[in-house]
């Protein structure tokens, strides 16, 4: 009998002992492993029919022009489920830029919805609706009072287009948040003028932007996201079927630290921002949404001529884990680079630098460059060139850019090599 409880219990403790369910965990864990890294490697065979899919129309992810031509032209014809990052010195517009952008997405989708709605209806009924195109706009530092006030502006901006004589002066962000009700500020003209551009703000533009104010962390946007892909059309039946929005995070290194049991997980905000791009990797391939970060600078890059990529701020991995870099910069006519590349003494070049910051900050509108530093999918060290309209928040192709379009690469440009493998 002895024996046999002896049995019993060697065998208890192999199957049922704290060790041994431990080994039947780590085993488990061992397979789980094994079966993921399975699962990665699948010849290209496997993955055929889905390539053929998103060549073919099946999968394919449409590109969301930004409004701006030497912007699309950049990126080849516009956004795509991307990770973009846009920075600029303090006050030369990259909030602005980026507004924009959002406004002309935006107006773009109701454009194609009316136009949508204007066919007869048995020609409707063989055509597929456009999907909606929504922008996220996830809003640090402003109000959504001043964005709504910058787009008002920008929009009495438009209206004086062929207007001659008839134009009436649009109003500053500052007159509609703060002066409006003033008579002697605000005229009746101006008033109706703001008016009419606010009704067709709201029925245009307004449904398809999402203004989320307030500082979030990473993982707070990334809930955001998804809770608008997977529940915003139940919630809206009569709205359009949306396509993946665009997000956009203003600012980069103003998102709320990750926490963890009470405490920032990060001490140093370099890897904290490090952390964030990461994060906005995995969301952007997740949910196929393109994704602009608006980025600060260095104090050592503030109040330079030109910044680079090298001007980021807490730059860490942002270069490697960002897509495309774009840097908005104001442009610097042909006169003063050539004064400047001449010029004879450390102190010449000084003094034709005050002439150059001076020029930028009085000239209206002003000339601007945007250069894609990096541009993968695109050509880097592309420029589109755009002019500002900084008193009514409006970015706009520059009309006296030489370039309207940029170099296509086809195959007669590539020679091989005679020795090539194929």
């Amino acid at each position: 009998m002895a024996e046999v409880n002896e049995e019993l219990t060697r065998r208890y403790e192999e199957e049922y002992s704290e060790s041994a369910q431990e080994r039947k965990a780590e085993a488990e864990r061992e397979w789980q492993r094994k079966a993921e890294i399975l699962g990665d490697l699948t010849p290209l065979t496997e993955r055929t029919e889905a390539f053929n899919n998103l060549v073919t129309g099946e999968g394919y992810k449409e590109k969301v022009p930004t409004g701006l031509t030497g912007i699309d032209l950049a990126l080849n014809g516009g956004l795509s489920p991307r990770l973009y990052l846009v920075s600029a010195d303090t006050g030369k517009g990259k909030s602005t830029l980026v507004w924009n952008i959002a406004q002309n997405i935006a107006r773009q989708t109701a454009r194609d919805r009316a136009e949508y709605d204007r066919l007869p209806p048995e020609e409707r009924a063989r055509t597929k609706p456009p999907k909606a195109r929504s922008v996220l706009y996830f809003l640090m530092e402003m109000t959504a009072e001043e964005l709504f006030a910058r787009a008002i502006s920008r929009r009495m901006l438009e209206r004086n287009a062929d207007r001659g004589s008839a134009a009436i002066t649009p109003l500053t962000e500052d007159q509609i948040l703060y002066q409006y009700q003033n008579s002697e500020e605000v005229s009746p003209e101006q008033q109706a003028v703001f008016t009419i551009e606010e009704a067709k703000f709201l029925q245009e533009e307004a449904p398809y932007l999402f203004v989320i104010e307030g500082r979030k962390t990473v993982e707070d946007i990334a809930d955001y996201i998804q809770t608008f892909c997977d529940e915003f059309q139940k919630l809206h039946p009569d709205r359009p079927t949306e396509a993946p929005p665009v997000v956009i995070v203003d600012y980069l290194q103003i998102l709320a630290p990750t926490m963890q049991n009470g405490r920032p997980l990060y001490r140093e905000p370099r890897l904290q921002v490090d952390h964030n791009t990461g994060k906005f990797v995995e969301i952007k391939t997740r949910y196929g949404t393109p994704i602009i970060l608006i980025s600060s600078v260095t104090k050592q890059g503030q109040g330079s001529l030109e910044i680079d990529i090298t001007d980021l701020k807490e730059s860490g991995t942002i270069s490697f884990d960002v897509d495309v870099v774009m840097t908005l910069n104001p442009a610097i006519n042909e006169d003063l680079q050539a004064k400047l590349k001449n010029a004879r003494s450390q102190d010449d070049r000084t003094e034709i630098k005050k002439e150059i910051k001076q020029r930028q900050r009085t000239d209206y509108p002003r000339k601007m460059t945007l250069l894609f530093e990096k541009n993968r999918g695109g050509i880097p060290g592309t420029e589109a060139k755009l002019v500002y309209y900084s008193a009514h928040n409006a970015f706009y192709d520059d009309p006296e850019a030489p370039e309207k379009t940029q170099r296509r690469y086809t195959g007669k440009d590539i020679i091989p090599p005679p020795n090539a493998p194929f």
